[in-house]
């Protein structure tokens, strides 16, 4: 497993549009359902991936392709939350 730890933004998984697929694709990796604060709003808590880099971004770009801008983080080497830049790959319907 990574050294970085990253996390999903638990009030965006709250959207009625993405809270089934957050539960069901997020679901294996949020086990210890250890939260942190990723800022000064109250907003800003996230829900800790227990996953490898490459997987923890993967979710992130399958979340944020519903439409909806989920934010996720990452946590730097002295323990600060950073929002991630997620890049979505346009659909196959939406590229023709």
């Amino acid at each position: 497993m990574s050294d970085m730890r990253y996390a999903v933004n638990v009030a965006d998984m709250a959207y009625p549009d993405v809270a089934a697929l957050a539960s069901i694709a997020l679901g294996p990796f949020v086990a210890k359902r250890e939260v942190v604060s990723c800022g000064a709003a109250i907003d800003n808590m996230a829900v800790v991936l227990e996953c490898d880099e490459k997987r923890a971004k993967a979710l992130c770009e399958v979340l944020n392709m519903k439409g909806r801008k989920i934010r996720c983080y990452a946590e730097g080497p002295r323990g600060g939350w950073s929002r991630l830049k997620i890049e979505t790959r346009k659909s196959v319907k939406e590229t023709t």
